[in-house]
């Protein structure tokens, strides 16, 4: 893949280099930055990858029912987006797979808002050949990677995990280069937010063609995991939480602090929010905001040092948010505090089909809360296993910081069991009704 030096990467952000074209929102002007920039350190960032692979943008229509008659399986009674084909589930020459079933309610079709979209993926060079599909007995590993991330991050786990997976990766919607809608177009509420993102990626599946996969994501992408998980139990072979956002409730302290607080602080931090914070403070360094990067976070140079060029990885998290926050608009509906869950994953576990087992890689100097593996296997006593597991030398960034540790993880998941879950029945209206539950085998300590 080309690469962009950095006087290429000054000159595309204004539109001088070939047919890079120049940024048409002002943050990407002050920032220097485009999505063809972008793509070129995605390009550097995987250079390193051995792996047969390519990265594509796979074309998808995700459809809002604004109406609030629909539901989705998680949340019934709210709005829902619909990612019903009316027809298989295998890959298409244009693979945009999406359209919404004509349903109707008091004899008036229900509202609805269509987002087409693009979901940037790495994929096996050999996707799409039937036979050779059919020949390789990987079963398929999708990773969704965490908040401001991007499939480049993945570059030191691909090789290892591609000895035993057939390895996929998204950028999530919103962010890297996957579709970044327009932020007045996005919802505003948690529960249409759960509708996007998980009939987004369950839009991409039906495009890409998987039945069934091992579903592994990384902090936020680990939120999103659940909740696809939630209401696709049957697509998911086994869950992979890796050192997941969102599990706990916000503790009541941090409420009670949060009210003590002057007026001014809480001025400040309500339009921190309203910005997008942490992020925000990137963009508006604009060309200063690597060296930025580079001086809050040292340590990130020394997880990727196999890099042809040590400060690749800046350039590539710099240029990956420092475009339209969308990502950061859609995980704004998500969260209070600018760190917990509005809708906590530890109240839902209980929730997830009793036969999908659970895996949670925790690093072990983590700031997350390590507690959470070990709740959810009490939750879900009777039920599908639950393991965890603790990377030794690492912290948040577990499959950086010690991925050898972490790929011997992720890898082993194999090993462990897998459900077999039947698909849900069509009830009128393309609504499913949930299969009834088998039994499982019950481990309540797997560790």
């Amino acid at each position: 893949m080309a690469a962009v030096s950095g006087s290429d990467e000054a000159a595309a952000g204004t539109g001088l280099v070939g047919s890079l074209p120049a940024p048409a929102a002002p943050w990407m002007s002050w920032s220097r930055t485009s999505s063809a920039v972008l793509a070129h350190f995605e390009s550097l960032m995987l250079a390193g990858v051995s792996s047969p692979i390519r990265v594509a943008h796979v074309p998808v229509r995700v459809v809002l029912d604004t109406s609030g008659g629909g539901g989705g399986a998680s949340d019934p009674g709210h709005g829902s987006f619909n990612s019903n084909t009316g027809g298989g589930d295998g890959p298409t020459s244009t693979p945009v797979v999406v359209a919404r079933s004509q349903c109707f309610q008091g004899g008036e079709q229900q509202q609805a808002r269509e987002h087409a979209l693009e979901i940037n993926t790495l994929m096996p060079i050999e996707h799409g050949d039937a036979d050779a599909m059919a020949a390789d007995p990987r079963p398929p590993l999708v990773l969704l990677h965490g908040f401001g991330g991007g499939i480049g991050l993945w570059s030191l786990n691909i090789d290892e995990l591609s000895k035993q997976y057939r390895v996929y990766a998204i950028d999530l919607l919103g962010f890297g280069r996957s579709s970044r809608p327009k932020i007045a177009h996005l919802p505003k509420s948690v529960a249409e937010s759960e509708d996007l993102v998980v009939e987004t990626l369950e839009a991409w599946r039906k495009a890409v063609g998987l039945d069934r996969f091992y579903l592994a994501g990384h902090s936020f992408g680990g939120y999103q995991a659940g909740l696809y998980a939630l209401r696709h139990p049957h697509r998911v072979s086994h869950l992979i939480f890796v050192d997941p956002w969102g599990f706990p409730r916000q503790p009541l302290e941090d409420l009670d602090a949060r009210s003590t607080r002057p007026l001014w602080v809480r001025s400040l931090l309500f339009v921190l929010q309203r910005l997008n914070h942490p992020l925000t403070a990137l963009r508006i360094a604009g060309p200063f905001g690597r060296s930025l990067l580079e001086r809050a976070r040292p340590d990130i140079a020394l997880k990727y040092a196999s890099l042809a060029e040590p400060d690749t990885v800046y350039k590539y998290i710099f240029h990956l948010n420092a475009q339209a926050p969308a990502g950061e608009a859609i995980f704004a509906t998500f969260n209070t505090g600018m760190a917990w869950a509005k809708r906590p994953f530890i109240e839902r576990v209980q929730d997830l089909h009793p036969e999908l087992p659970c895996t949670f890689i925790y690093g072990e100097r983590t700031w997350m809360d390590r507690s959470m593996a070990d709740v959810t296997q009490e939750l879900r006593c009777g039920m599908a296993p639950v393991f965890s597991f603790v990377v030794p030398n690492a912290g948040h960034q577990v499959f950086a910081e010690n991925h050898t540790g972490f790929n011997t993880h992720l890898t082993a998941v194999r090993d462990l069991p897998t459900a077999d879950i039947a698909a849900p029945t069509k009830s009128g209206c393309g609504q499913s009704q949930a299969s009834p539950a088998r039994p499982a085998e019950a481990s309540c300590c797997a560790h």
